[in-house]
């Protein structure tokens, strides 16, 4: 549930949205009422099947994917909350992001993808990084989820600049935002250069990052890039994996050959 400190009026602040006399509203509030909606729709038949699924790594409800969707749009009308300043609707995002259960994440990562994505840009990567930091993102779900539906569409939209920045995330402390730096570029490596001059040297360069640690979900984050940057790019991907066989996990190796050794039994 949204915290105490939640259930006050979000601060525009003094910026040009607020001296617009746009009205804020005590979203936490709203929060308790989309999670209360949420709750309606769960079962426990779904929230069994997903901590299995996710092998006790997250919490869940136990709403399907689609009542989310739905509760989330729904919620979003009645609650009017387009009349809410842009910065006031990335905060509600943010804070659903904060809760504890996987529903509530989804739901925030849905409303900054659906409702928000058209605001959004490089100024908002500093708040994403924060809620890495935070441990607000910790599974590779939600880390997944996010990168996907918003750090890919934000490059797909932006290009170089908005990819660029997000490939500094290599350097981060937190395990799921160095994830987050080749996930977000994965949807479009099939493209390789048609996005921008560069696109394939700079996944070349995320995946040469992340292939140094260990850890599973660092590993099968560079799989992941170079199984789909071999969709245009076979040679390149075959060049990478032969100059880091030793760094690269079985899996890792196994997920970045995939497309290009079931193209040759063709």
């Amino acid at each position: 549930m949204a915290n105490e400190a939640e259930t006050g009026p979000v601060d525009a602040g003094a910026g040009p949205e607020h001296s617009r006399g746009q009205v804020t509203r005590p979203t936490g509030e709203a929060i308790e009422r989309l999670q209360a909606r949420l709750q309606e729709e769960a079962s426990e038949k779904t929230k069994l099947w997903w901590e299995r699924y996710m092998k006790g790594a997250a919490s869940f409800r136990g709403v399907p994917m689609a009542a989310i969707r739905s509760t989330l749009r729904s919620w979003y009308t009645e609650e009017s909350l387009d009349d809410l300043p842009a910065s006031s609707r990335r905060q509600v995002a943010l804070e659903l992001l904060a809760e504890s259960y996987s529903e509530d994440k989804l739901a925030g990562v849905l409303l900054l993808r659906e409702h928000i994505l058209a605001e959004l840009g490089a100024a908002d990567l500093p708040s994403f990084a924060a809620t890495f930091s935070a441990g607000h993102i910790g599974d590779w779900g939600i880390c997944d989820w996010f990168s996907v539906k918003v750090l890919s569409a934000l490059v797909e939209r932006d290009g170089r600049p908005m990819a660029e920045a997000i490939a500094t995330w290599t350097t981060s402390e937190a395990l799921w935002q160095r994830r987050a730096a080749a996930v977000a570029l994965a949807p479009l490596a099939p493209r390789g250069d048609e996005h921008f001059d560069g696109f394939v040297a700079l996944s070349i360069e995320v995946a040469r990052a992340n292939v140094r640690d260990e850890a599973r979900f660092m590993q099968t984050s560079v799989g992941w890039l170079l199984r789909e940057l071999s969709k245009s790019n076979p040679s390149i991907v075959l060049g990478f994996v032969r100059e880091h066989d030793s760094l690269l996990s079985r899996e890792a190796r196994r997920m970045a050959l995939t497309k290009i050794e079931g193209r040759g039994r063709r």
